[in-house]
Protein backbone atom coordinates (compact mmCIF):
# COMPACT_ATOMS: atom_id res chain seq x y z
CA UNK A 1 0.00 0.00 0.00
CA UNK A 2 2.43 2.60 -1.16
CA UNK A 3 -0.30 5.05 -2.12
CA UNK A 4 -1.50 5.60 1.42
CA UNK A 5 1.81 6.57 2.94
CA UNK A 6 2.19 10.28 3.66
CA UNK A 7 4.53 12.02 1.27
CA UNK A 8 7.13 14.00 3.17
CA UNK A 9 7.47 16.52 0.34
CA UNK A 10 3.76 17.37 0.55
CA UNK A 11 3.83 18.14 4.26
CA UNK A 12 4.72 21.71 5.20
CA UNK A 13 8.03 22.05 6.94
CA UNK A 14 8.56 23.85 10.23
CA UNK A 15 10.43 26.65 8.47
CA UNK A 16 7.54 27.19 6.07
CA UNK A 17 5.05 27.30 8.93
CA UNK A 18 7.22 29.74 10.88
CA UNK A 19 7.69 31.88 7.78
CA UNK A 20 3.95 32.04 7.22
CA UNK A 21 3.37 32.91 10.86
CA UNK A 22 5.96 35.69 10.69
CA UNK A 23 4.38 37.08 7.54
CA UNK A 24 0.94 37.08 9.16
CA UNK A 25 2.32 38.83 12.25
CA UNK A 26 4.15 41.45 10.18
CA UNK A 27 1.00 42.09 8.15
CA UNK A 28 -1.11 42.45 11.28
CA UNK A 29 1.38 44.87 12.84
CA UNK A 30 1.54 46.91 9.63
CA UNK A 31 -2.26 47.08 9.49
CA UNK A 32 -2.42 48.15 13.14
CA UNK A 33 0.14 50.91 12.54
CA UNK A 34 -1.71 52.21 9.48
CA UNK A 35 -5.05 52.21 11.33
CA UNK A 36 -3.43 53.93 14.33
CA UNK A 37 -2.07 56.73 12.18
CA UNK A 38 -5.39 57.11 10.36
CA UNK A 39 -7.19 57.46 13.69
CA UNK A 40 -4.62 59.93 15.02
CA UNK A 41 -4.66 62.06 11.88
CA UNK A 42 -8.47 61.96 11.82
CA UNK A 43 -8.61 63.06 15.45
CA UNK A 44 -6.23 65.93 14.75
CA UNK A 45 -8.30 67.09 11.78
CA UNK A 46 -11.53 66.87 13.78
CA UNK A 47 -9.92 68.74 16.66
CA UNK A 48 -8.74 71.56 14.41
CA UNK A 49 -12.18 71.79 12.78
CA UNK A 50 -13.88 71.88 16.19
CA UNK A 51 -11.54 74.66 17.40
CA UNK A 52 -12.25 76.71 14.27
CA UNK A 53 -16.02 76.28 14.58
CA UNK A 54 -16.03 77.06 18.30
CA UNK A 55 -13.77 80.05 17.71
CA UNK A 56 -16.16 81.51 15.16
CA UNK A 57 -19.08 80.83 17.48
CA UNK A 58 -17.32 82.54 20.38
CA UNK A 59 -16.39 85.49 18.17
CA UNK A 60 -20.05 86.01 17.31
CA UNK A 61 -21.04 86.02 20.97
CA UNK A 62 -18.52 88.69 21.90
CA UNK A 63 -19.85 92.25 21.84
Amino acid sequence: MAGFEPDIAQQPSVARCLGSAVLVLVGAVALAVVLYFLVVIGAIILGVAAVLVLGRFAARLMP
